[in-house]
């Protein structure tokens, strides 16, 4: 019933869109109740996130581009392996970047960033939302938790997406962490351990 080539593509991309969204929603549910019921296993094996991550916020980018963001990119070629659950890293890493899309205003800046510093591999995303207030930060993590902040905007939402983000972490031997000043915007960083005598590969292409 779509008259146009254009309107029926503006369609496409909108149910894709909300599907991804859904599925993505789900998901977050779906691992949740395996976490609770001590049901969930991850597959560890020893990989370079590097293309994941890339991948990953390629496949996010037409969001963030159809909501006028700017966003810099500073992931390497290739990273410092560690062991990790590839699919576990994604849901954490999308988790953020739904978070910083959903929490900051229009036409919003984010950083994504992945880098070593010698003990850990840190994967980063940055934005200039509006932030957490301090007697909060701690309290983000819990399930099913929102701030006031959040319920204020009237933006959908689980509660359950940073707690998934800390029962990943922990698995992998990890921690999330956050940095966040009210109105000005926060930076949660996934910090994975490096095998002692890991050292940074230092290629660039992007």
């Amino acid at each position: 019933r779509v008259s146009g080539e254009e309107k029926r593509q503006e369609y496409f991309e909108v149910i894709s869109r909300e599907s991804d969204r859904l599925g993505h929603l789900i998901g977050n549910v779906l691992n949740f109740s395996r976490i609770d019921a001590g049901k969930k296993n991850y597959e560890l094996k020893k990989v370079d996130l590097a293309p994941l991550l890339n991948q990953t916020l390629d496949a996010y980018f037409l969001q963030i581009k159809e909501l006028d963001f700017s966003c810099e990119r500073d992931i390497p070629a290739s990273l410092p392996a560690v062991l990790a659950d590839e699919e576990a890293v994604a849901q954490a890493f999308i988790n953020l970047l739904q978070n910083a899309v959903r929490y900051s205003p229009e036409k919003g800046e984010l950083i994504i960033r992945a880098w070593s510093d010698g003990k850990s591999l840190l994967v980063s995303v940055a934005d200039s939302g509006i932030g957490i207030a301090e007697d909060e930060q701690k309290r983000i993590w819990d399930d099913y938790y929102r701030t006031a902040d959040a319920r204020a905007l009237g933006t959908r939402g689980s509660g359950l997406g940073l707690s998934l983000v800390s029962h990943i972490m922990k698995a992998h031997g990890g921690k999330a962490r956050l940095v966040s000043v009210p109105e000005e915007g926060s930076e949660f960083t996934l910090a994975f351990p490096l095998e002692a005598g890991t050292k940074l590969e230092h290629e660039n292409d992007r």
